[in-house]
């Protein structure tokens, strides 16, 4: 009996859901429309207003609006660096309103009267960094992923590094496109370099983990380790931690030692 009255409450639990989800489509298809019709006209609202009057201000001398909004994200750029260097300019420390004035004042000047070719080769190099940054940043996360994982165990880090030259060598010889092969194969260039010198990189990685935990010395790293080592057995003996954690973090922090001392 207990049995059935569970399949019924399941059975009855699944009905609501199918309804509900069944509504929640209907609800959607009916009101989804008017939402976006709703966000395109407020869009539209604003580049009625505002088209026009940044048009006037960073127009230039055609009046024209191509590149625009580009345009506007220039003069901000350089509205807020202004602003930050004339604040570092005793004369204009105090003076809050005379520093918006020249802020706002020296960017519109530069940004009017930039041409297309000027705006166009500055949206080039911001092109280049923002590539740059997304292309290395999996570089580097794949890098700090492999020396905290392997950190004990070279072997660990030379497979990661050598998949992932493989995985790069197969994008390159796949890449339709010359710039792109370019990435994937100078990418691959400099995962090689990681591998052949590992070794080295991860000591030199380790050294900057001491410099920054206040340990610049091998000395100071081997005494800091086996001062924690006594901190541990006071807590075991004072039976502040059992002796199973305690031995167990002991265990761990004499093979940190063992490895500072054969790697450093």
């Amino acid at each position: 009996m207990k049995k059935r009255s569970g399949v019924l409450r399941i059975g009855f639990l699944a009905l609501v859901l199918i309804v509900f989800l069944m509504n929640i489509s209907f609800v959607s298809a009916y009101y989804f429309p008017q939402v976006r019709d709703i966000s395109q006209g407020v869009v539209d609202t604003y580049i009625d207003v505002f088209e026009p009057v940044l048009q006037a201000l960073l127009g230039g001398e055609e009046y024209y609006g191509l590149l625009l909004f580009e345009k506007l994200l220039i003069f901000i750029i350089l509205l807020a660096l202004i602003y930050v260097i004339l604040g570092k300019v005793p004369v204009f420390e105090d003076q809050t309103s005379i520093k918006w004035i020249i802020a706002v004042i020296v960017p519109l000047l530069g940004v009017r009267f930039m041409s297309f070719e000027w705006v166009n080769t500055i949206l080039i190099q911001y092109q280049v960094l923002g590539i740059a940054l997304a292309s290395i940043l999996p570089f580097m996360i794949y890098f700090f992923f492999l020396h905290n994982v392997g950190a004990d165990s070279p072997t660990i880090r030379k497979m990661g590094w050598i998949l992932f030259i493989v995985v790069y060598l197969g994008l390159w010889i796949s890449a339709e496109t010359e710039s792109y092969g370019a990435v994937y194969f100078w990418t691959g260039v400099a995962s090689l370099i990681f591998l052949f010198f590992d070794g080295t990189i991860h000591r030199y990685y380790i050294q900057e983990e001491m410099r920054r935990s206040g340990n610049t010395t091998k000395a100071q790293q081997i005494a800091a380790i086996r001062r924690d080592i006594d901190e541990v057995q006071d807590d075991i003996n004072h039976g502040y931690i059992s002796s199973k954690v305690g031995h167990k973090i002991m265990k761990q922090k004499r093979k940190d030692l063992a490895w500072i001392e054969k790697n450093l």
